[in-house]
């Protein structure tokens, strides 16, 4: 009776935040108006497959950014790398590394690096190009922490240093992530919540081009052109506050059917940022004798972001250990369909 109290009052809540991000499709946002915007975009293949809605589900080295929490939950070492081609030959890469420590502690590293690739150089005069380009670029590289208080609750936090670079100017800054994982371990359910990218404004304050030389004054001659420094405006960084949930429908705790070879989890989150209004995200996973999965998901009210399908196939290795394959492709409708590639390993 309790367990299905409780299974009950978690689909009433997936229900009512999922018309209630509907009702905010319209509210108006202050989107773009944060830095380091690029610590929101969703990295792992297997949760972009799933919608990006593994804040309760993060099982490999990526839990770094879905929730710290998760990281090691595995109890197992979990290394991935990823790449993801998106939108405007804008490519991304995630490298990734978990350790399980004694009395249940984790730690773990993610390392993100996005290219925006080369663009032209263009001036008012030459508003077609001058023929000469530049480059832009950012990465993050984060330490997490996580433990478990009890045999239900997990706690982890991550520490993120980061920098972003359009040609020679550059911002660097850091952020704390902190996360809570709640199991139900008897009926197959988690709740997931997870505080991102807490930490101080950030300009673009660092680079040669934003000195320059005044001209000197007329009055007093011989003067020399006293050197001046453009004052670049700070913005929040993108404070975001995810809350998910994710069930097991099939397994060996399956709540509609249970199974020892098969499972399906169905994952629904939601976030809220300083700059984005409330969305919500949701994906399910088939897993057949935990040797290949199909997944699918979906965002709501992104303002691209759509659909997405993936798969992934586990090759294990005797005495070695498990290598996945993971693949995901998301609609982002009018800038076209973004891939992703990702392999790990775990022993």
């Amino acid at each position: 009776m309790k367990n299905r109290l409780i299974i009950k009052s978690l689909i009433k809540t997936s229900v009512l935040l999922f018309v209630f991000s509907i009702g905010q499709a319209e509210e108006i946002t202050k989107v773009g108006t944060s830095a380091a915007g690029f610590l929101q975009m969703e990295n792992g293949s297997r949760a972009m497959a799933m919608g990006g809605s593994l804040v309760a589900d993060a099982n490999d080295a990526s839990a770094v950014f879905w929730n710290p929490a998760s990281v090691g939950i595995s109890n197992k070492f979990s290394s991935y790398y990823e790449q993801t081609q998106l939108y405007a030959d804008i490519s991304q890469y995630n490298i990734g590394f978990s350790y399980p420590l004694n009395g249940n502690q984790s730690l773990a590293i993610l390392i993100n690096y996005l290219d925006l690739g080369r663009m032209d150089i263009t001036t008012v005069l030459e508003p077609e190009g001058t023929g000469n380009t530049f480059d832009a670029a950012s990465y993050f590289m984060a330490a997490a922490y996580a433990k478990s208080l009890t045999d239900r609750v997990r706690v982890g936090i991550s520490f993120k240093l980061f920098e972003e670079r359009i040609w020679l100017e550059k911002a660097n800054g850091f952020a704390v992530d902190l996360g809570t994982l709640y199991n139900f371990s008897d009926t197959g359910v988690r709740v997931g919540m997870n505080l991102s990218n807490l930490g101080p404004t950030l300009s673009m304050d660092d680079g040669p081009h934003l000195g320059f030389y005044r001209d000197a004054s007329e009055s007093i001659p011989g003067q020399p052109e006293p050197l001046s420094q453009f004052i670049t405006q700070s913005f929040q960084l993108p404070l975001t506050f995810t809350m998910g949930v994710s069930l097991d429908l099939m397994g060996k705790k399956g709540l509609i059917s249970k199974s020892d070879n098969q499972t399906v989890i169905f994952n629904i989150s939601a976030n809220d940022g300083f700059d984005l209004p409330f969305r919500m995200n949701a994906g399910l996973e088939y897993n057949y004798f935990d040797k290949a999965a199909l997944r699918m998901g979906w965002h709501e009210n992104y303002d691209m972001a759509g659909l997405s399908f993936g798969a992934g196939v586990n090759i294990p290795i005797p005495g070695v250990g498990i290598w996945t394959i993971d693949y995901a492709w998301v609609d982002y409708e009018a800038l076209g369909a973004v891939t992703s590639w990702g392999l790990s390993y775990q022993f």
